[in-house]
């Protein structure tokens, strides 16, 4: 996990200023927002891979913790925290399952999961026009080229897909929206080569969040 279990302490050492909603050094990586799933589970799922993974949504809205990695600007998502118990994680546990998200976009929402693809391909329509803004870097990787050729290659024109896009617009790697009686989804600009999801434990040794970390 290269230096990151350093990060996660930092994260869960930071957790209580994130909660009261107090400041942390402009450097900091970590992101806090409320997702109420209004499902029994809340999944991630990659835009077109058809593959998701769940865990517990918690009751009514819960605390959702983003790690972000990157310059300011070309931002990607490393890890999600999601808390659905009710005192917060101090550990995680290393006993992961695998998650992908071929096409650099992954989604946490907690609609049926039948529908869910839906949801995921109307996010990644927002964030290619997103990021169909910016300047790509030369010698570096082109996000917006990278999820185009994921719509052609499931047959999907995102010219078809309503998405209002907006400036600012994934600019810090994510965007939440509001879907109406669906719930919210999230969108996250990841690494495509893949993500674990584990289980997180609180000081009593009970699973009480899901992290989800590349």
């Amino acid at each position: 996990m290269d230096d990151f279990d350093k990060t996660l302490d930092a994260l869960f050492a930071a957790l209580p200023v994130l909660d009261a909603g107090g400041e942390l050094p402009d450097d900091t990586p970590f992101r806090r927002i409320e997702m109420n799933f209004g499902t029994g589970t809340a999944w991630f799922e990659g835009a077109f891979e058809g593959e998701t993974a769940g865990c517990p949504a918690g009751k009514g809205p819960r605390p959702v913790y983003l790690v972000l990695d990157g310059p300011a600007g070309d931002r990607e998502v490393r890890a999600i925290l999601v808390q659905y118990g009710d005192t917060r994680p101090v550990e995680a546990s290393w006993d992961t399952d695998g998650v992908i998200a071929g096409s650099g976009l992954l989604v946490l929402h907690g609609r049926d999961v039948h529908a869910g693809t839906d949801v995921a391909v109307s996010v990644a329509a927002r964030a290619l026009a997103a990021l169909r803004q910016r300047t790509p870097e030369e010698g570096h990787w082109d996000r917006a080229a990278h999820l185009a050729d994921s719509f052609a290659e499931a047959g999907v024109d995102p010219a078809g897909i309503p998405c209002d896009a907006a400036p600012g617009d994934f600019a810090d790697g994510w965007l939440l929206l509001d879907n109406g009686p669906g719930g919210a989804a999230l969108g996250c600009l990841v690494d495509p080569d893949g993500y674990s999801l584990g289980p997180c434990m609180d000081a009593d040794g009970n699973e009480v969040a899901a992290l989800l970390v590349r």
